[in-house]
């Protein structure tokens, strides 16, 4: 059985219900006319603190919501970087434009862009393998949060994390620092914080998916990330390892798989 968006979120948090997060069609099938379109459906917009400027796409409900929605903030790849506020926008911002993805999923999606690494990495010594550390880009991204919460509807129980590559390896470093924030994270093709920590990473729900081919966030840092998490007694529900075989770095074929269940 493959698993769609949706079944992944569902996954992380069982107090959740199907409609908490939707299942992004693949940008990939879209027509130039078509992802057109779908990125004039973010709005842009900046968001300023101190001497930071970090660039944001916002899409929200196709109509207002009667009652506070869910925020989903996807966080893009280094190859993202920059400050023209569209790199950022790939298949799993986009899938959430979707006209009936938005009908049905209501939901704010928030898609900020990075000017600089948000995540940076360096070997660890405990064990000779990759681990990420905070970028400063990340801090500003809290304050973004908070101001988008008090000015929308927006049910603060039910944030969630999606990332890929260096936008998971954030993800990772965004959960530690603010695990009240956060309803779960799904990871994919992260590089995950220093493996001492393995006992307190998981402050919240996650799913980390990783191709065992892939060379350029090793898979072999995640999956010790997760046996050390195992053998730290982290409870199951609050960690899962989906393994894909002979994928490279890339996003899993079946996120973005509109017809997976």
């Amino acid at each position: 059985m493959r698993l769609s968006f949706t079944t992944l979120a569902l996954t992380l948090s069982l107090s959740c219900s199907a409609q908490e997060i939707v299942a992004p069609l693949p940008a990939k099938s879209l027509t130039p006319e078509q992802r057109a379109a779908d990125k004039q459906a973010f709005e842009h917009a900046t968001f300023t603190s101190g001497d930071s400027t970090m660039p944001y796409r916002l899409l929200g409900p196709s109509t207002a919501p009667s009652s506070p929605v869910p925020l989903v903030i996807v966080l893009h790849g280094s190859g993202s970087i920059g400050s023209d506020n569209e790199a950022q926008l790939g298949d799993l911002a986009l899938g959430f434009a979707q006209p009936g993805v938005r009908t049905a999923y209501p939901a704010y999606v928030l898609v900020p862009q990075f000017t600089a690494r948000s995540a940076n990495y360096h070997v660890a010594p405990t064990d000779q393998l990759l681990a990420s550390l905070p970028g400063a880009p990340l801090l500003p991204l809290f304050e973004l949060i908070d101001k988008l919460a008090r000015a929308l509807p927006i049910d603060r129980s039910r944030i969630y994390l999606v990332g890929f590559s260096m936008g998971a390896s954030t993800s990772w470093h965004a959960v530690l620092l603010h695990p009240e924030l956060f309803a779960a994270a799904i990871l994919l093709s992260p590089v995950p914080p220093d493996r001492i920590l393995a006992a307190v990473a998981a402050p919240v729900p996650l799913l980390i998916c990783h191709g065992d081919a892939d060379t350029e966030n090793p898979y072999a840092a995640d999956l010790a990330m997760y046996r050390a998490m195992v053998a730290a007694h982290v409870a199951p529900s609050m960690v899962r390892f989906r393994s894909y075989t002979g994928m490279p770095h890339t996003q899993p074929p079946d996120i973005l798989d509109p017809n997976a269940t």
